[in-house]
């Protein structure tokens, strides 16, 4: 593998490539018989984006990894929360808990973005409040998180140009 490869490649995948990647890759880069879609999976695996996704407390016993019966855990922790925060004599604690509430409401209606970026913050600050466990956000966090495979069209461009097959 030349370095022009491995720096195209590393630039596809956005990291630093493992000696056993290389290695791997170096054996699909035969000229007569280079395998780029193999190429493309080496480089896929793991690969991750999140994006928007809507999500109602219906969607969420459904998406939600620990199933069900685990959404209704989180769902209540978030409905016991806004109740008790509510009722604080602390207004910050008091407009904590209408945010909540309001959050549940939009919840039950239309949904949620989960791939929002404010959404996720508020979620963040629910673990550092002992609202809700590490794992249970990560749980809903992971609603918005899809697959984001490299296309075998943009390694095999990325390659011809490397190698001087194709001008930028």
């Amino acid at each position: 593998m030349t370095p022009a490869q491995q720096a195209a490649l590393e630039g596809l995948a956005g990291r630093t490539l493992l000696p056993a990647e290389l290695s791997g890759i170096e054996l699909l880069l035969n000229p007569e018989d280079r395998r780029d879609d193999l190429i493309a999976a080496v480089l896929s695996a793991g690969r991750t984006e999140i994006h928007s996704r809507m999500t109602s407390s219906r969607g969420l016993a459904e998406l939600y990894p620990a199933g069900p019966a685990g959404a209704e855990v989180v769902l209540m922790k978030l409905e016991g929360a806004a109740a008790a925060l509510k009722t604080s004599s602390d207004q910050g604690e008091k407009v904590l808990g209408s945010l909540i509430g309001r959050q549940l409401g939009f919840l039950n209606g239309e949904g949620l973005d989960f791939g929002s970026g404010a959404l996720r913050g508020m979620l963040d600050q629910f673990v550092s409040l002992g609202i809700l466990t590490a794992d249970e956000v990560a749980g809903l966090k992971s609603i918005a998180v899809r697959a984001a495979p490299v296309p075998v069209d943009v390694v095999s461009r990325a390659l011809n140009i490397a190698e001087g097959r194709m001008v930028v």
